[in-house]
């Protein structure tokens, strides 16, 4: 959920971007006010708390602006470090599967 925030915040303050090309975006802070929504710098690093997240873009219009995105977080150790894979999007709804990788037909998390 802080991701799914970070990227909304992310693409309402680079409005010629859209969503962030990488998550290690989300993590620089440059000190402005304006950038409160920016994510500690482990989380940015990709890997947190035995999970490895994956920021992955689509559907870049001809200006290059970024319009979708799905962020991923799958155990670095499936069974040891975690069981549940994660799947955020631009919607926000934070979704979920078992021993595979969540996709946008996963159930949601409540």
């Amino acid at each position: 959920r802080s991701l799914a925030f970070a990227a909304r915040h992310y693409e309402e303050a680079h409005p010629e971007e859209g969503f962030p090309a990488d998550l290690k975006l989300l993590g620089s802070k440059s000190g402005k006010a304006d950038e409160f929504w920016a994510i500690d710098t482990n989380l940015a690093s990709g890997v947190k708390r035995g999970y490895r997240f994956t920021l992955v873009t689509e559907g870049r219009v001809n200006n290059g602006r970024i319009r979708h995105y799905k962020i991923y977080a799958d155990p670095v150790e499936q069974d040891k470090t975690g069981v549940r894979h994660f799947l955020v999007d631009e919607t926000e709804v934070v979704r979920f599967s078992f021993n595979q990788p969540a996709d946008s037909n996963s159930e949601a998390l409540q």
